[in-house]
């Protein structure tokens, strides 16, 4: 089994902006041999950067290759892997992993072959995009149907086509 960090937590730092008014006068006594050139602000700002913080390691299925895809709404946590021939290990699974102890709830078979980007999870719906195909597959999430194809959607030009040379 492979650690791999799963869960991460958006920390904001929380910031203050210290204004400095300038008046008139201080205009007058600014140099302006620097016009046309960067000035350096008059506000005092804190950083404002987000930071991410680590709550929790999974172990992953043994040997597992594929994307992880976490539902905060849900608190539910999901494994796609890939097929083969970039999955040697056999072919794509869906994998439902309770977040808490990382172990297997439910798995499902699916149909994909080779890599695919990362899915999307909306509405316990799994969108997943495969290039080659032009295709997004919409999977089920529910419980009851994990891993049941749901349909999928055409996208003209999502395996860019070859450019014609002359």
């Amino acid at each position: 089994m492979l650690p791999l960090s799963t869960f991460a937590q958006k920390k904001q730092t929380k910031s203050s902006t210290k204004a400095t008014k300038s008046s008139h006068a201080d205009h007058q006594k600014h140099d302006h041999s620097n016009h046309g050139k960067m000035d350096k602000p008059e506000a005092a700002v804190e950083d404002q950067s987000d930071s991410l913080k680590v709550t929790k390691v999974t172990r992953l299925p043994n040997q597992f290759v594929g994307n992880v895809i976490y539902s905060p709404e849900s608190n539910r946590l999901w494994l796609l892997s890939f097929g083969p021939p970039a999955n040697t290990k056999g072919p794509s699974v869906l994998y439902e992993l309770n977040p808490t102890t990382g172990k297997e709830i439910a798995r499902a078979s699916m149909p994909f072959l080779g890599e695919f980007g990362a899915p999307a999870c909306i509405d316990n719906v799994l969108y997943v995009g495969i290039p080659y195909e032009s295709k997004v597959y919409k999977v089920s999430l529910e419980k009851a149907n994990l891993g049941k194809m749901l349909g999928t959607l055409t996208v003209p030009g999502f395996n860019r086509p070859e450019i014609e040379r002359s």
